[in-house]
Order: C-alpha cells, then structure tokens, then sequence
C-alpha cells in the first residue's frame, strides 16, 4: 500500500501524526474560544452591577465628583489595568470592543485626579467608551444595558457637567455616538 508494507506502518508514519497536528491545533483554539467566552460573561454580569449609586447627583454634597457613584470595583477593571499581565484575556476579545473597555477605566482613573473642563472631558469619554460597551452586549444601540446601565450613567455625568450638552460633547439619547458618529452633528 503506497510503499507501506503493513497497515501499521502507514498508521504510525502518516495517519498518527495528521491526527496529533489536527489536535494540536484544535485544541487551543478551543480553550481559548472558551476563555473568551467565559471572559466575556464575566464582564456582562459585572456590567450589570454598574449603575451610578446614588443614581442622581447630590446637591447636599458639593464635593462629589460623577466618578464616585461607582460604588463597587470589578474583576474585569482589574485585568484592564494590568493588561501586560493579562494580555491572554484582553488578546481573546473582539479588538474594538477590548479598546472601549481599557478606555473606559482609564477615564474613569484619570477622573480621579481630573478637575474642571479635564474632568468633564474624561466624563463624555468614560460615557462613549461604556455606551460601546453597553451596545456590544445588547447588539444594538439600544437594549437591556443600555437603559439600565448607559443611560443613568450618561444623565448622571450631564448632572455634573451640563456645559458637554451646551457643546454638543454629550448629547442625552444620541444614540449613534457609540460608532464614532453623531447623528446630531
């Protein structure tokens, strides 16, 4: 049979190491299928625990910042801030979307130390990069997360800095900002 003497030795010279290549390729893309699977239902249960609490500014409490209505702190905001120590989970996402989630707790951080005009800025930003995000998992522009989780955050962040509507920066239910494009602009 094709210069083999036995069927065992065509087994042993090409069919055992066909099968072994085809494993060896299949395998860690399922795994890592799986990790970006599993990665992106942790970020969506989390997403879900995001709303702004207090949901309103504070009138009462003149040193609050938008910022601190995120009570809670995330596994997913931790692996985005040490991305060179987690560049397997954050290389498994879908590029665009992997972007908007760094950019979003780097706003957020930034916004820490941010006063005035810097401060509004990283909020406009902080709301385009979450309301990508939102979109991703709603897959649309408009769903579940985007109404429980954008639109208070994006109301919020307005309360505080009413000057990124006056300029067109925030616009409240302005949709299409998400994509890079304003379709009020």
């Amino acid at each position: 049979m094709w210069g083999f003497e036995t069927l065992k030795d065509f087994l042993q010279v090409l069919l055992v190491p066909i099968i072994l290549f085809a494993l060896g390729t299949i395998i860690p893309r399922r795994l890592e299928s799986q990790k970006r699977k599993n990665f992106l239902s942790l970020i969506k249960l989390e997403l879900d625990k995001m709303e702004p609490i207090p949901r309103h500014k504070d009138d009462k409490n003149k040193e609050w910042k938008w910022h601190q209505h995120l009570k809670k702190r995330f596994i997913h905001e931790q692996i985005f801030e040490s991305p060179s120590r987690n560049r397997d989970f954050i290389l498994t996402l879908p590029p665009d979307f992997a972007y908007n989630e760094a950019q979003l707790w780097i706003h957020h951080e930034k916004a820490t130390t941010s006063t005035g005009p810097a401060l509004a800025e990283e909020g406009a930003s902080w709301c385009d990069s979450l309301k990508f995000v939102c979109s991703f998992f709603d897959g649309k522009e408009s769903g579940k997360f985007y109404d429980r989780v954008y639109a208070p955050w994006e109301k919020l962040v307005l309360s505080y800095h009413p000057d990124l509507q006056t300029t067109g920066r925030l616009v409240p239910g302005c949709r299409d900002r998400a994509n890079g494009h304003d379709e009020n602009a």
